[in-house]
Parts: C-alpha cells; sequence; structure tokens
C-alpha cells in the first residue's frame, strides 16, 4: 500500500462538430447559444443586442501585451496557424469540428502512485445533468467566434460554469479580439471588458485558479494580458504560473528527501508554494519516512512527529486543500494518516477526505479504491453509502485489474466495518464474491501472510466459499509457516474454525499451523486472546491437539486470565 512513482495526468475532452459560422466581419450573429433550461444549442436571440457603452466602470486599459505561441494554440479552444487562428475576422469551414480541448495536469510536475488517463468526468466538475451541460458549454464556448456570443453564453449559464468552462470563455474572447496579425481589435475590446457579464466572468475565474492546471494557468495569462486587464490581474495571472514552476522543483525535492526534518525544513521556507500535490506528496513521504525502518537513516519517533508545530502546519494545508484533490492524492493521504496513527478528532477531516474521494472514484485504480478504504478503517472512520457505493461500482468494473494487496486491504476494510456494524457495509456483498473469486484463482501468487488475512476477512464477512477454498488457503499458508507472524497465524486457525469442518481440522495443512502456533505459545510468542482463538478453533472442529500443544495454548490463555 502507498507504493511511490510520479504521474501525469491528461486529460481530453472531445467536442462534437459545429456547423457553419457566419461570414468574416459580419455583425448580426445567431449563433449556438446554451439556456440554463436545457443542455441542446438553440439560436441566441441577445446576440443580435448592440454593443454595451465602454462609459461608467469597467477594466480599465493599459499597455499591450504580447502574443500567444503558436505552440500554445491548441489548447483551450485556441486557434492554431490555420485561417481559423484569427478569431472572429477568420472563418471557420462548414461542418468543421471545434478544437479539441486538451488539459493537461501538470500542477505539480507529478505525484505519487502512478500515471494514468482520466476522462471528461474528471476535467468538469458535478455530476449528472451539470456535467453534461458543462461539456455542452465547452462545446458551444469553443466554437463561438465572437465576443458577444460567449458573453451571451456566460450570460444565460454562468452559474453552471466549471473553473475550464471560465478559463476558456475568458481565452476565447481574447482570441476573437486579436487580429490575424496579432493585434488586439482595442475599440471592440473596450466594449467587451466593460461588460458588466465580463468582470462577472474575470472575477469566477479568479475564484476557481486552485483548480486549473498550467494549460489554463497559461491560457489565464495570456488572455488577461492581451486584453490589458488592470495590472492586479495581470500581476496575478503571471505569479500563479511562477508559483507553479517553484511547485515542480518543490515536488522533486519532496520525492528526494531522505529524513523527515528535510521535508519539515520545506514547510517552513516554501509554505506558500505548496499545492494540493505537494502536500499530499509531503505528508505520504513523512508517514513512510517516519514509519520505515531505512538502514542509514535515523528511526524518527511517529508522536514526536505528529506534535511537531510544522508538522502540525502541514496538517492545516491539508484541510485546505483536501476538497481539490484528486483520487491519488487522497489515498496518499489517508495511508499517511492511517500509518502515523494520527488522532482524527470529529472525524470533519475524514469526511471531507472520503467525499472528494467518492467524487473521484470514477478514475480509481484498484490500489486507490484499496487505501482509501483501509485507511479509514484503520482509523475507526466508517465511511457514508455515497463513497462505498462509488468504490463498489468502480471496483466491480476494474475487478480483474486488483492485485493481492488491493483484494487483502480492500476486504480486511470491509470484514472490520462488518464487526462494528452488523450487516456489513452498503454494496459490500457483490465486491466480496468478485474478489474473493479473484483471489481464490490466483492463491500461487499470494504470500503465507496475504492468505491468513483472507481467510480472516472471509471469516468475519461470513462469505460462502466453494468446496475445497478453505483447504486451498490452508495448503498455501502452511507451507511457509515461519513466514506468518503470531497473530495472522492464530487468526487463520480461528477463521479455519469459523468456515471450515472436521475434515479440515485432520488436514495436514491444520495439524501443521497448530504446531507452528504451540510452539509460540510454549515460547511466550502468542498472546491469549489467540490461544484462546486456536483452542477454540479445535473444539469447533473437533480436533484434539497433542497434550504438550494443548498445555502450551492453555497455559498462555491462562496466564492472560491470571494477569
Amino acid at each position: 500500500v502507498g507504493g511511490v512513482t510520479r504521474h501525469t495526468i491528461t486529460m481530453t475532452a472531445a467536442s462534437s462538430a459545429a456547423g457553419a459560422t457566419a461570414a468574416a466581419g459580419r455583425r448580426c450573429l445567431s449563433l449556438p447559444c446554451v439556456s440554463s433550461r436545457s443542455a441542446a444549442a438553440r439560436p441566441c436571440n441577445n446576440a443580435r443586442a448592440s454593443l454595451p457603452s465602454a462609459g461608467g466602470g469597467g477594466l480599465r486599459w493599459a499597455a499591450a501585451a504580447p502574443l500567444v505561441s503558436t505552440a500554445a494554440a491548441s489548447r483551450y479552444g485556441r486557434g492554431g496557424s490555420n485561417a481559423n487562428s484569427g478569431g472572429s475576422s477568420g472563418r471557420m469551414l462548414s461542418g468543421m469540428a471545434p478544437p479539441i480541448v486538451v488539459v493537461e495536469a501538470l500542477a505539480g510536475g507529478g505525484e505519487e502512485q502512478g500515471q494514468h488517463q482520466v476522462d471528461e468526468s474528471q476535467v468538469y466538475h458535478g455530476a449528472g445533468s451539470l456535467k453534461h451541460k458543462q461539456i455542452k458549454l465547452q462545446e458551444a464556448i469553443t466554437a463561438a467566434e465572437d465576443p458577444r456570443v460567449v458573453l451571451a453564453i456566460y450570460g444565460e449559464s454562468g452559474d453552471s460554469f466549471s473553473p475550464i468552462n471560465s478559463v476558456t470563455a475568458v481565452y476565447r474572447i481574447a482570441r476573437a479580439l486579436t487580429s490575424r496579425a496579432g493585434r488586439l481589435r482595442r475599440t471592440e475590446a473596450s466594449f467587451i471588458t466593460a461588460d458588466a457579464r465580463f468582470e462577472r466572468l474575470v472575477e469566477q475565474l479568479e475564484l476557481s485558479v486552485s483548480q486549473l492546471d498550467k494549460v489554463g494557468l497559461e491560457n489565464r495569462k495570456w488572455a488577461y494580458h492581451k486584453l490589458v486587464l488592470p495590472s492586479e490581474y495581470r500581476a496575478k495571472a503571471a505569479l500563479s504560473l511562477r508559483l507553479l514552476d517553484q511547485a515542480k522543483d518543490l515536488q522533486g525535492d519532496l520525492m528526494d528527501a531522505t529524513d523527515v526534518e528535510q521535508i519539515f525544513l520545506m514547510i517552513e521556507d516554501q509554505a506558500e508554494v505548496f499545492n494540493k500535490v505537494n502536500v499530499s506528496t509531503a505528508i505520504h513521504r513523512v508517514a513512510r519516512l517516519a514509519t520505515t525502518q531505512i538502514p542509514g537513516v535515523k528511526e524518527e519517533d511517529a508522536k514526536a512527529v505528529i506534535s511537531d508545530k510544522r508538522f502540525v502546519q502541514l496538517m492545516e494545508m491539508v484541510v485546505e486543500k483536501a476538497p481539490e484533490m484528486a483520487i491519488v492524492s487522497v489515498s496518499n493521504v489517508l495511508w499517511a494518516l492511517a500509518r502515523l496513527h494520527y488522532p482524527c478528532k470529529g472525524g470533519e477531516l475524514l469526511e471531507v477526505l472520503a467525499a472528494s474521494a467518492a467524487k473521484e472514484c470514477k478514475a480509481a485504480e484498484p490500489r486507490h479504491l484499496s487505501t482509501v478504504l483501509w485507511a479509514l478503517a484503520v482509523l475507526g472512520h466508517e465511511p457514508r453509502s455515497k463513497l462505498l457505493a462509488a468504490v463498489a461500482e468502480r471496483a466491480l468494473d476494474t475487478a480483474p485489474g486488483f492485485r493481492a494487496p488491493d483484494i487483502i486491504n480492500i476486504l480486511w476494510a470491509y470484514a472490520r466495518w462488518n464487526r462494528m456494524a452488523p450487516g456489513g457495509a452498503p454494496g459490500s456483498a457483490e465486491v466480496v464474491r468478485v474478489l474473493s473469486a479473484n483471489a481464490l484463482s490466483n492463491l500461487a501468487s499470494y504470500t503465507p501472510y496475504q492468505c491468513a488475512n483472507l481467510a480472516w476477512s472471509l471469516a468475519m464477512l461470513e462469505a460462502p466459499l466453494p468446496s475445497r477454498a478453505l483447504g486451498a488457503i490452508l495448503e498455501r499458508a502452511a507451507s511457509e509457516p515461519a513466514k506468518l507472524d503470531s497473530t495472522a497465524l492464530t487468526h487463520l486457525l480461528w477463521a479455519v474454525g469459523v468456515c471450515g469442518t472436521a475434515l479440515d481440522g485432520v488436514s495436514g495443512s491444520f495439524q501443521t499451523l497448530l504446531a507452528e502456533a504451540a510452539q509460540r505459545a510454549k515460547g511466550g510468542r502468542v498472546g491469549c486472546t489467540g490461544a484462546a482463538g486456536v483452542i477454540w478453533a479445535c473444539g469447533r472442529l473437533q480436533v484434539t491437539p497433542r497434550r504438550e500443544a494443548a498445555d502450551a495454548l492453555l497455559s498462555r490463555l491462562l496466564d492472560g486470565v491470571g494477569g
């Protein structure tokens, strides 16, 4: 659980084909616009309205800004070097599709745990009809070649805009007001930027800047400079990109850190640079370094680590960034909290992380799903049915991709919740059935320790097992009994008592494991509870241990009772 790799997320939202658009220079337009009542495109009547007066308030003008590069012009609805690249001065051929929007998540220069593709649902916020509407809005914005049309779309549906809708709208407005020669049409731009809808659009974009990736931030910066918005807007846009570059460098430093103190010094010196990816990586690295014995590295005291004021500052950043985190970041944070046994008082933080995980489950890989549930179970938190339903749906879709650790961790979590709440976690029954079948068909790849955990979880869940399934688990575990710790050993024997029959009790595998448990009990390496579980299993299976084995187990049991 919690392996460390880097990844880059690439998200592509493909737009549909657009109809023929008006000729260059045409003043009265009737282009598609999405109504707030329907996601379908319909004629936009207010596109024919005259331009607003430049008088009164509005965003003020300053000096001209630099042009966008041709390479960058292929993203977020940017025109290329063809006839469409000139904004409203160009002409789109009949039946030509609007530009495809490519979103490259480079927010942290890579994050832990893998590389994967993310579908449209991860680009557009919200679910169901809202997500569908945001996709339609993106298509309409990207197809618009007149800035008045973009403003009309925002005027009707601005409340439904996602961060990508907002930055694309501002960018398309700037492109449409730029001539083929790269010059801003200042007179027309003055009317557009003075429009109250444009002001609201910019403010809405500013509120969602933290959710933009590098391409979105680049588009925002270019548009603000091209439209010569007030200096504070242009300064903030430039600063966001500089911080992003610093965050990428910081990410590498966090990954290379070899002790907790190095990470704490980064928090002291660069707290303002940390983004959501840096935060999740930092706490993941702290937990790994503080709970893993690494040769040549000083062993850390986990309790001292979580009481350090810099870790407290890091946790404040986790609370702030948690609602924005992707599933990889959420799983990293939860894994870290579980490893550190962090006291999540009240459970508010865990609720926020669980809500983020539920929202991002459609892009989750098996290890993310299992880590989230495992960590929540370790922390004693039972999630709401929304997360459990989302995990169950995704787990069933990706069941063939579950590896042994993923299956063991998710079944263990379900078993813990089954013990706390009779009836089990909502939606778990089918997941347990599918994943246990996956495990039983691949037992040869499971370690004895994983087999012991599998047997315990299935016993706790009272899951029906095929004939000979328990015997196969026993045989694999008994092949290397020394690789079982005492807890796993006694749990496995107890599980056989719950699920097995007298035939399992007289099997050579059970007798081998029983002898191992008795030997450890004789040396004081089996606790009172473990000895009680083994003795109960022998009684349930009608197995009579050898005298010396029975004496050793009973002695441990009576020692515990006497204590």
